[in-house]
């Protein structure tokens, strides 16, 4: 009797520690869910932006087309990110993450390049806003 009292009290504090393991790991995909969507809000800034931008498109009319292009590549890979961490693919949401930030830096480096600050240095400044918060996810990985 008391062997079987041990069993049925390990078995109750297991099923105790697994609930709240679990109930944590449910608030931290959450909170990335959340995260992610504010990537894709920034990214969305970043399209408006580029819509409204009449100099920087006149002026640098194949950067502007590659950043936007760009832009939806990002958003596809944040919402894949999403999904991912909405079912707990945590590898498979951190590959998303960093294939933007790839993207991310592909962009500024394209931005560096361009000699005229004054046209660009809103847009560059958008796009190292976004590289940081995507930093900032991938730290906790």
């Amino acid at each position: 009797m008391k062997n079987l009292t041990s069993i049925l009290l390990l078995i109750f504090f297991t099923t105790i520690l697994f609930s709240e393991v679990h109930a944590q790991e449910r608030v931290k995909s959450e909170k990335y869910v959340m995260q992610t969507d504010q990537l894709i809000r920034q990214v969305k800034n970043i399209q408006t932006y580029l819509s409204r931008e009449t100099k920087f498109k006149k002026a640098f009319p194949d950067a502007s087309k590659k950043i936007e292009e760009h832009s939806f590549a990002r958003t596809s890979y944040f919402l894949k990110a999403k999904k991912a961490f909405q079912n707990d693919e945590m590898e498979v949401a951190v590959k998303s993450l960093r294939s933007a930030r790839e993207i991310i830096k592909g962009d500024v480096g394209l931005l560096r390049e361009v000699r005229d600050r004054e046209v660009t240095s809103e847009i560059l400044r958008l796009e190292r806003e976004l590289g940081r918060s995507v930093d900032s996810m991938l730290r906790d990985f």
